[in-house]
């Protein structure tokens, strides 16, 4: 995990970990490991054994704070919300209070972390008390390339128990490397996701990476059959058991659900 965060950044995010009385800014392009970040700065603090929620637009997040007390409120692109809930997150961030559920006069003080992920940032939101974390895209990232598909091969390898997979070789690399990957570091993971799953020998091959990049605008199509194949490997490994499938995937149990309704995967 810790490989997917940029080497010049790292400290920064270590020091995010520990004091859990700030909030944090993770500021970058989409898909550029912004969630992964927020997770690891939880993981790795004093919050850790404590519950971490992703906002959910569709709920007040004044309800949410209160839910996630003590542990960490992650906020997946703050520009998503509304202006009700947008006046209760700078209040909070400036007072580290909401107003009071049965009375609005009165504040109510929260002990919960923010966590909050844009790809700009928002002045109204501040700096007081915030550390700002900028992520840079994966195309920045030339230089970090190969321990990054390495780290994505072996968690995926893992995830979907394909063992027997030792790394990658050295043409399907060049073709890996060469792309400039618009969609960071979540589509190098899709395309390595398709990857895994046709890879029957030690190491993968240029002929088991899907077709991807500009000139295969259908890669969408390519991205859907990535998912339907996905999908049916946590049910064939784990059943029914969301919890696990969500942990490891990466996944609320609400957005598995969502997609085996899609797909029609029962």
């Amino acid at each position: 995990m810790v490989s997917l965060i940029p080497k010049s950044h790292r400290q920064t995010v270590l020091t995010a970990a520990q004091r859990d009385d700030q909030s944090v800014f993770i500021i970058g392009p989409s898909g550029s490991g912004k969630s992964a970040t927020a997770h690891f700065i939880h993981s790795h603090g004093p919050r850790s054994a404590r519950q971490f929620c992703t906002v959910n637009t569709k709920l007040p997040l004044a309800d949410q704070l209160i839910q996630a007390r003590n542990g960490t409120l992650f906020i997946d692109e703050s520009k998503n919300l509304n202006n009700e809930d947008h006046a209760s997150l700078v209040q909070f961030l400036k007072t580290k209070s909401i107003s009071h559920p049965a009375n609005s006069n009165l504040p109510m003080i929260l002990n919960t972390r923010l966590i909050i992920a844009s790809t700009e940032e928002d002045k109204s939101f501040g700096k007081k008390n915030q550390i700002i974390i900028k992520i840079p895209s994966l195309q920045e990232r030339k230089n970090e390339f190969s321990i990054i598909a390495e780290t994505l091969i072996d968690e995926l390898k893992s995830t979907l128990q394909k063992f027997h997979i030792e790394g990658i070789d050295k043409d399907a690399f060049e073709i890996l490397s060469a792309y400039d990957w618009p969609g960071n570091i979540r589509e190098l993971r899709n395309v390595i996701h398709l990857a895994v799953i046709q890879c029957n020998s030690n190491s993968i091959k240029a002929s088991d990476l899907p077709q991807f990049g500009k000139e295969f605008p259908e890669f969408r199509q390519s991205r859907n059959r990535f998912e339907i194949i996905f999908l049916r490997e946590l049910k064939r490994i784990y059943g029914n058991d969301l919890n696990r499938m969500s942990r490891l995937s990466g996944l609320t149990r609400e957005d598995l659900k969502s997609k085996f309704t899609e797909f029609n995967l029962g």
